[in-house]
């Protein structure tokens, strides 16, 4: 069943539960509003024969009797009144066919009553009243066939009308529901349309500000994404294929070139010795790969363990030392007494802090400066890589942290523009971030911030 039928269904169902709940009350309210009248008339009418009695008593029973009957006649047809004295006896003498109507009288004085009779709803009034001394009962019944009827027509009304208001309101809802899903219908034909090879078409936005201009605007900002994420996936794809063949055509063509003749040991040795170079760049290089696919596999997860900042940044200071004596550069380590704790893999943050050491020993010149700092600002953990180089062009620093960009040809030479991106992806793992201030000439410095919080517990 399409939604719009659902729609349809449930709009009318709704309203025919509305339409029932509506018409049992208005009976009700109605019934209860035309019973008010007719108790308000009956007190009148008893009031009214109470005003004769109390008249014309003092002129003897017999006149009493006349001047009642001729109120009782003057009353409105279907109105019975009935008037007794201290004995009993009925002071208004009323026909023998509507005598039996007395019946509907309560037997307690000030009540009202009813009673059905001859298929013919009654209803009475009682009262009674001291005058002179003596003790008078009267009573005034009168027929409910005018209220009746009345709620009968308006019951047959809202019956009559039910079905033309539940037909209208089901076209109605199917106009409505027609008008407002056409909307879905048209984005749903350019959903199914958007392919990988069609990944630029967007969904229709509704002009009207309504959930369905939201549910567009939101498809529109995941296919923005999901296009972003494949064509960088495509030109990493392009990227790696393009530098994985250059060893691979080098290690070919030097294997090709040691074979084509009989050579002297010396000449294999060098062949081999640059077949085992161009091995190792490919090795590196596939780490690299394999680190930043693991790193966009799992999605930010990484195990989380105790780690002391500072006791990492003397450790890895330590490993990099003979590399930087070799190339006459001093690296200085900078952090507090005091333990500065964080949580994370420990191999994956000093990946993270020796790639920018190594960075920064790339690109300094003898004689340079290279310092590592730790420090805790704004709730989190800081690594500081500083170094006095040659710098960053503006125009190059935005790009830096994307895969084989290469943009500056002092800082790309020997590499294949994926340490940065590695070290990137771990702080993004670790819900942190990278940050690089540089200036040309005057070096560059990378802040790495960590949040501070206690390791995940362990079951």
């Amino acid at each position: 069943m399409s939604i719009r039928t659902k729609l349809t269904l449930w709009f009318t169902a709704v309203l025919l539960a509305g339409f029932v709940v509506f018409g049992a009350a208005f009976s009700i309210m109605l019934e209860r509003h035309l019973l008010s009248g007719v108790d308000r008339r009956l007190r009148e009418r008893s009031a009214g024969a109470q005003a004769v009695v109390a008249e014309e008593a003092r002129r003897g029973p017999e006149h009493l009797r006349e001047e009642l009957d001729e109120y009782a006649h003057a009353v409105a047809a279907g109105t019975l009144i009935f008037a007794y004295d201290a004995a009993g006896r009925p002071l208004v003498s009323p026909d023998a066919a509507v005598a039996s109507r007395a019946q509907a009288c309560p037997a307690e004085a000030g009540a009202f009553g009813g009673r059905t009779m001859d298929g013919h709803r009654l209803r009475a009034f009682a009262s009674t009243v001291r005058i002179d001394g003596q003790p008078y009962r009267f009573c005034v019944v009168t027929s409910l066939d005018a209220v009746d009827d009345t709620l009968r027509v308006s019951r047959l009304l809202l019956t009559a009308l039910a079905p033309g208001v539940l037909v209208l309101a089901a076209l109605g809802g199917f106009w409505i529901s027609r008008r407002a899903l056409s909307q879905v219908d048209r984005m749903t034909t350019v959903a199914l349309s958007i392919g990988a090879d069609n990944l630029t078409a967007r969904l229709p936005v509704p002009p009207s500000h309504d959930e369905l201009r939201r549910l567009a605007r939101a498809w529109n900002e995941m296919l923005d994404r999901l296009q972003s994420a494949f064509e960088r996936s495509t030109r990493f794809t392009a990227d790696a294929s393009h530098e994985l063949r250059t060893p691979v055509a080098l290690i070919r063509a030097t294997a090709e070139l040691a074979l084509r003749r009989q050579r002297t040991a010396e000449e294999y040795r060098s062949a081999l010795a640059s077949i085992e170079a161009e091995a190792e760049r490919l090795t590196e290089m596939s780490d690299n790969l394999l680190a930043l696919a693991r790193a966009d596999s799992q999605g930010g997860g990484v195990k989380e363990e105790a780690i002391d900042l500072n006791q990492l940044a003397h450790e890895v200071a330590n490993e990099v030392e003979p590399l930087a004596s070799a190339k006459e550069i001093r690296v200085s380590v900078a952090t507090g007494d005091q333990r500065l704790a964080a949580a994370g893999d420990p191999a994956a943050l000093r990946r993270l802090l020796l790639i920018l050491i190594q960075n920064a020993l790339e690109h300094t010149p003898p004689g340079g400066n290279v310092s590592i700092e730790t420090a805790q600002r704004n709730g989190s953990a800081q690594l500081m890589v500083s170094d006095s180089g040659e710098g960053i062009g503006p125009e190059h620093l935005p790009h830096i942290f994307e895969r084989f960009y290469r943009g500056d040809p002092a800082r790309g030479r020997g590499g294949a523009g994926l340490g940065l991106s590695i070290a990137d992806a771990i702080a993004r793992a670790h819900g942190g971030a990278i940050e690089a201030h540089s200036s040309v000439e005057k070096g560059s410095t990378f802040t790495v911030s960590l949040p501070v919080r206690p390791p995940a517990s362990r079951s």
